[in-house]
């Protein structure tokens, strides 16, 4: 099973990550969260303050420096305070779908049909959400601030990375944070050695276009040959700019 890697070294709350950190920090360690061993300086002879920290017992690693926490999955999550894109767990499926109940009711009105939003199946898609943050292909994360849920994403790297949905509440719209989420999709392609990521959007829906467009994407495709309207799909490609040299 996927998960943060704040969830797998048992750090479900943020009281209990800062008060780690600052242990970290003030040089007097917590023992590991996921063992209870010790922790002992990564590199004994690098300058302390900015050394990170290894549990002596089960070898998790900890780079309080740059406020990263890494698993012994490979993972990790950036424990800064102003956290935005957090990695969704089992535990964030109902938020993550009240989200989407919310956020249709509000901006997919009238893009798709009345019916869809109005008899919202919460089974299904708590089915379908749980299979996506379980399997591998997926990645979900939470858009956060001002301490609460505004939004979500959800990435798909089967084939080709994809920006599978961006959701924000309508109160979040128009700050930043879609732009944000596309620095985070670039950070992610480096991560994963992409040159480019993809999204697909309804036609109709003209104010996402709009700044996908803005945000630099090209049409590359387009399925315009379904029953239902909200079935067609335009596809948007983002190719990242090339690194000099």
């Amino acid at each position: 099973m996927r998960r943060s890697a704040l969830t797998g070294l048992r750090l479900g709350r943020r009281e209990d990550a800062v008060s780690l950190l600052k242990s970290l920090w003030q040089e007097t360690p917590q023992p590991c969260p996921l063992c209870g061993g010790p922790l002992d300086y990564f590199h004994k002879k690098a300058k302390k303050s900015s050394c990170g920290w290894v549990c002596t017992a089960c070898g998790v690693k900890i780079a309080h420096r740059k406020l990263r926490i890494t698993g012994n999955c490979g993972r990790s999550c950036i424990m800064a305070e102003d956290k935005l894109f957090v990695e969704a767990t089992e535990e964030d499926v109902p938020s993550i779908i009240g989200l989407r109940q919310r956020i249709w009711s509000t901006t997919y009105r009238g893009i798709y049909p009345d019916s869809m939003i109005d008899e919202f199946d919460w089974d299904r898609h708590r089915e379908m959400e749980l299979l996506r943050v379980h399997h591998p292909a997926y990645s979900v994360y939470l858009i956060r601030k001002d301490r609460q849920n505004i939004g979500y994403l959800t990435i798909n790297k089967a084939d080709v990375i994809t920006l599978q949905s961006l959701y924000i509440v309508s109160e979040y719209q128009r700050q930043g944070i879609g732009r944000q989420a596309f620095d985070f999709m670039s950070a992610y392609c480096r991560e994963h050695h992409a040159t480019a990521f993809i999204c697909h959007c309804v036609p109709e829906n003209f104010n996402a276009r709009s700044f996908y467009e803005r945000m630099g994407g090209e049409v590359i495709g387009e399925d315009l040959t379904n029953e239902e309207c909200w079935q067609n799909s335009v596809t948007y490609q983002f190719t990242l700019p090339s690194k000099v040299t």
